[in-house]
């Protein structure tokens, strides 16, 4: 996620590539193809699924319930994107 935004892998890298460092934060703030802009809710989540990953120690009432819900979801879904990527790994070297 880049200034609220999500970029698909492959444009993340073409931009990491194509771009000194300095004119990625202008050429993400201009680009109107690969990316998309996320609810400002969607970004708080994040931020805070970020936190609890890096360990930082949440308490039970430092979040809301809706809070701790959705970092449920999003934990349900990382795990699934990440067990479907190794799946996709192993098939691959089967090949």
């Amino acid at each position: 996620m880049l200034n609220g935004r999500i970029c698909t892998e492959e444009h993340e890298e073409k931009c990491l590539s194509n771009y000194e460092e300095m004119a990625r934060d202008w050429a993400c703030r201009e680009c109107t193809t690969h990316i998309k802009e996320v609810h400002p809710w969607v970004a708080h989540l994040f931020s805070v699924y970020s936190l609890q990953q890096a360990g930082y120690p949440f308490d039970k009432n430092d979040l809301s319930l809706e809070e701790w819900m959705a970092l449920g979801v999003i934990n349900q879904e990382v795990r699934a994107l990440e067990a479907g990527a190794q799946q996709e790994d192993n098939n691959g070297d089967r090949k």
